[in-house]
C-alpha cells in the first residue's frame, strides 16, 4: 500500500499557516522543520528531506511542503490518487511554469498530469528511494532546493510532473529572505479539484499545453 510521509519546513513568521497545515495533515511536531536562525530555504529543505523516524521506512513516498501554501480540500486523498497513477515520477504540487492561464493554449487537456522541466519548492513529492541519492547530489553553489531536485531528476532520467488543477496554492506574500521578491500564486488552484480525471495516467506534454493551434 502506498504511504506518504509528509514534512513541513519554514520560518517562525509563518507559524500560523504551518500550524494550520500541521493540524489538517495530522503531523507530529517532529515533522515540522523550523529555521529559527533564518539560515535559508535550501539548508532547511535539505533537513526536511533528510529527516527520518520510525515511520519513514514504511513510506512509499516523501512529501515536503513549504510554510506558505494552502491545501485543497481532501488534499491527501488526491495525493494518493496522484501516486497511484504515477508511482515513479517526481510530483511538483505547484505548477511553477504554468501558473497563469495565459501560459496555456487552446488544446484540450485530457488528464491533470503535465510533464514539466522544473519543479517548485512550494511542494514536492517523490518516491522514498529517490530521496537520499537526490539530496546527496545537491550542490551549495546551485541556488534553490527545487533547482537541485530538478537537476538530479534531469541527470538521472526521472520525469517531473505537475498537475492542472494545482493541489496547493502558493499564498501571495513577500519573501522572508528577499523582501524585494513578491511571491505569486496560481490561477489553476481550486479548493475542490474533484472534476479532474485523477485516475487517468495519461501525461500531457508541456509543449502541447502551451500551443495555441
Amino acid at each position: 500500500m502506498q504511504k506518504i510521509d509528509v514534512r513541513i519546513f519554514g520560518v517562525p513568521e509563518r507559524m500560523p499557516q504551518i500550524q494550520k497545515n500541521k493540524e489538517l495533515l495530522g503531523l507530529p511536531d517532529e515533522h515540522i522543520i523550523m529555521d529559527y536562525e533564518h539560515i535559508g530555504c535550501m539548508p532547511t529543505a535539505r533537513r526536511a528531506w533528510a529527516f527520518k523516524d520510525d515511520e519513514t521506512a514504511k513510506a512509499s513516498h516523501i512529501m515536503v511542503l513549504s510554510d506558505d501554501v494552502e491545501l485543497c480540500d481532501d488534499f491527501m486523498s488526491y495525493c494518493h490518487r496522484v501516486i497511484a497513477a504515477h508511482p515513479q515520477e517526481i510530483i511538483s504540487l505547484f505548477p511553477l511554469t504554468l501558473a497563469n492561464r495565459n501560459m496555456v493554449g487552446t488544446l484540450p487537456i485530457r488528464s491533470p498530469y503535465v510533464v514539466v522541466q522544473q519543479c517548485s519548492g512550494a511542494g514536492i513529492m517523490m518516491p522514498r528511494e529517490y530521496v537520499d541519492p537526490c539530496i546527496a547530489y545537491w550542490r551549495d553553489d546551485i541556488k534553490g532546493d527545487d533547482t537541485n531536485i530538478t537537476r538530479w531528476a534531469r541527470d538521472n532520467g526521472v520525469q517531473i510532473l505537475t498537475t492542472l488543477p494545482a493541489l496547493i496554492q502558493h499564498l501571495d506574500g513577500v519573501s522572508i529572505f528577499d523582501p524585494s521578491r513578491n511571491l505569486g500564486g496560481t490561477e489553476f488552484f481550486n479548493p475542490d479539484p474533484s472534476w479532474a480525471r485523477w485516475d487517468d495516467p495519461y501525461v500531457n506534454s508541456w509543449t502541447n499545453i502551451i500551443r495555441r493551434d
